[in-house]
């Protein structure tokens, strides 16, 4: 999970990952795959977070002119339906309602199975589900997997989905040729003892969501990097920075989250360091969480520092 700077880009120097097109980029060694699509379940979800009050932007430019059409659609609904998303929006982060989005079915959608119970253990960050954060994301998830379902039933989100889908897999092409190279370069900085197994790693846009926000989901055998809208939405090679950090969350997280009885002696600098009044920290009330998110960006900057002239 992360909000994304400007400066998280990679250029594609040698030009040769544009000839790609649709080709995946695999790693042959490790077998990691990257590709990039838009998804009609992360879309759906986010049409009902929208309707239910979900404001945050923190691009200067303001919503993406997709998001604002399909507020403006659901200007009109009002129901309890609704208003039970609105009070699970107003005390739980997204990340946990597009991990259950990608992995149960809801609203007629092809999606997962998971049962819940296998769903909570991959809310549990390193922590015992007694944990308070744990446990309120936990509940967040429970009452989401009957409430979101039910106010889908309300919003005409097919119509949507038809008119929107386009700059959806718009943006995702712009990510698709430089995305393996952007894997390989994590990889080759972090050297880890052992390399992530998952079958791929795929980019999904949601243009329903804030300007530089980034969130990392496993599903299956795959991990979804869900990203908002690009702030240069005209460049030729995508600023795939966000691809990086969320793949690099997935080797460093689980390395953070094995040794959290380490941590334990810092925990008290999570008062001094972590400012409650930043929406950009309100992901991480949680002093693992936010000792990942921290050495993640601090590695995706160090690869893009040996990698990209933006940076030098």
């Amino acid at each position: 999970m992360r909000n994304r700077l400007r400066g998280d880009t990679i250029a594609d120097a040698e030009g040769s990952n544009r000839d790609r097109g649709r080709k995946l980029a695999r790693r042959p060694e490790v077998g990691v795959v990257f590709d990039a699509r838009a998804d009609v379940r992360v879309f759906a979800l986010f049409v009902v977070l929208n309707g239910a009050g979900y404001d945050l932007e923190c691009g200067s430019k303001g919503m993406h002119h997709c998001r604002i059409a399909v507020r403006e659609a659901l200007a009109g609904w009002s129901s309890p339906r609704k208003e039970r998303v609105r009070a699970l929006l107003a005390r739980t982060h997204p990340w946990p309602f597009l991990l259950w989005a990608v992995n149960r079915e809801f609203g007629g959608l092809p999606g997962g199975k998971v049962p819940l119970e296998g769903l909570f253990a991959k809310l549990f960050l390193g922590c015992q589900r007694e944990d308070p954060f744990v446990s309120s994301l936990v509940a967040a998830v429970l009452e989401l997997d009957e409430a979101a379902p039910a106010a889908l039933e309300e919003v005409p989100w097919q119509a949507l989905w038809a008119q929107h889908r386009q700059p959806h897999d718009l943006q995702a092409e712009r990510y698709r040729p430089a995305g393996g190279e952007a894997l390989e370069q994590v990889l080759r900085y972090l050297r880890p003892r052992n390399e992530p197994t998952h079958g791929a790693v795929v980019y999904v846009p949601n243009l329903l969501d804030s300007h530089f926000t980034g969130y990392a989901v496993e599903t299956g055998e795959e991990v979804f990097v869900v990203g908002g809208p690009d702030e240069e939405e005209e460049e030729e090679w995508a600023f795939v920075g966000l691809v990086q950090h969320e793949f690099a969350h997935i080797v460093v997280n689980p390395i953070v989250y094995a040794q959290t009885t380490l941590l334990d002696d810092t925990r008290h600098l999570m008062a001094r360091l972590a400012d409650p009044t930043n929406p950009s920290l309100a992901p991480y009330p949680h002093w693992p969480t936010f000792v990942a998110e921290n050495l993640v960006e601090a590695v995706t900057y160090s690869v893009n520092r040996l990698t990209s002239e933006v940076l030098a």
